[in-house]
Order: structure tokens, then sequence, then C-alpha cells
């Protein structure tokens, strides 16, 4: 029998999509380090699950390319502080990733990247680390450095 994993990664899934999130639940269960606690599609029941349930990271998409989507960020941390954000999208738009990281997101991964790219972002920043989209970090740090 194996021995139990003591400090496993804990995944709250937020995302409108049941199949998405089912995918991902199927992808990071196959880590013995990740462990999937609470999934959802809908923002009240995803401030409460992280409110309760206190993961570590929130993998989560906006229903769009909308910036306006992202205000959900606030009340996600809010929830639970100590929790980590990765933002999981299919848009390349510099503004929004940079809007999900000023609200408080510390992870970017494009839904393209492949699944060992995902399991680097959630372990990064679960070491409280920041994950950027490899196209967008030297942009991202040139406009902290001048700020």
């Amino acid at each position: 029998m194996p021995e139990p994993i003591l400090n496993r990664i804990r995944i709250i899934l937020f995302d409108s999509r049941t199949l998405v999130r089912a995918g991902f639940r199927l992808i990071l269960e196959r880590f013995p380090q990740l462990q999937v606690v609470g999934e959802t599609g809908r923002l009240p029941e995803a401030v409460e699950l992280i409110r309760r349930i206190q993961p570590n990271i929130v993998l989560f998409d906006c229903e769009s390319n909308d910036l306006l989507d992202l205000d959900a960020i606030p009340q996600l941390i809010a929830a639970y502080p100590k929790a980590r954000l990765i933002f999981v999208t299919g848009s390349s738009h510099l503004e929004l990733h940079q809007r999900a990281i000023e609200l408080g997101a510390l992870g970017i991964v494009h839904q393209a990247q492949p699944v060992d790219v995902l399991i680097k972002a959630i372990e990064m920043v679960d070491r409280g680390e920041v994950w950027l989209e490899q196209n967008h970090r030297g942009e991202r740090v040139g406009q902290n450095d001048q700020s």
C-alpha cells in the first residue's frame, strides 16, 4: 500500500463548464502531490467552498475575455486570503492577464499549454511564486520595474 502524501496541494476548481472541471480533475488526480478538494461553476458556491475548505490553490477561468469577469478575484481571495489563485485562460490578451495579476491572481496559464506547465505553475504558485505565461514575462517585469 502506498504511503499517504502528507503535504498535498489542495485545489478547488472554479469554472462554469462542467466538462472542463471534469477534465481538470482527471488530469490533476494523476499527480499524487495534488488533491482536488472541491469544484463549482458558480461564484457564490466558490466563495463558500474556499471559505469552508481553505485550499492552497484555486484554479479558475472567466466566462469570456471580458475584464469585468475578473472582478470575482477579490471575492475569491477574501473568502480565504491564504488561497493562491491561478487564472487558466484561453485568452492571450496581455491586458486581461495583467488585470488578473493586479486583482490578486498569482498565476496565469494558457489553456493551450501542456499538462506539465500547469503542474509546474501549481507547484510554484503554491510556494508563493508568481507564474506568468512565457510570452508575457518580460513585458510584465518591465512594467513592474518602472513603478
